[in-house]
């Protein structure tokens, strides 16, 4: 449903399959949260900039300028952390939008 649900579902896996390591591949705006969500879930996370992986493919890719947002959005998230680290309220609040047809 969102990063938080996500990282608790690699989270059950991991341990099912006994990953010492999982790698995290998401944009570079997201990584910070992204890594942070892996490690309250208790996984040792590898964090890759999927903006960076893919310059090294191709240098001259150009990427979208909602870029910007991304990154405020990404800060409040982080922020928000701070005060609910397993981001409860976010993943609440998605599922409700969700459920509105």
């Amino acid at each position: 449903i969102n990063t938080a649900t996500n990282m608790e579902e690699l989270a059950k896996i991991s341990r099912e399959r006994k990953f010492n390591l999982v790698a995290i591949v998401t944009n570079a705006s997201h990584l910070v949260r992204a890594t942070a969500l892996a490690c309250t879930h208790g996984l040792k996370a590898a964090p890759f900039s999927a903006e960076e992986l893919l310059l090294e493919k191709d240098p001259q890719r150009v990427f979208n300028r909602e870029e910007k947002f991304n990154r405020f959005k990404e800060k409040f998230e982080l922020f928000l952390m701070l005060w609910d680290p397993q981001a409860v309220l976010p993943t609440l609040l998605t599922r409700i939008i969700h459920s509105f047809p």
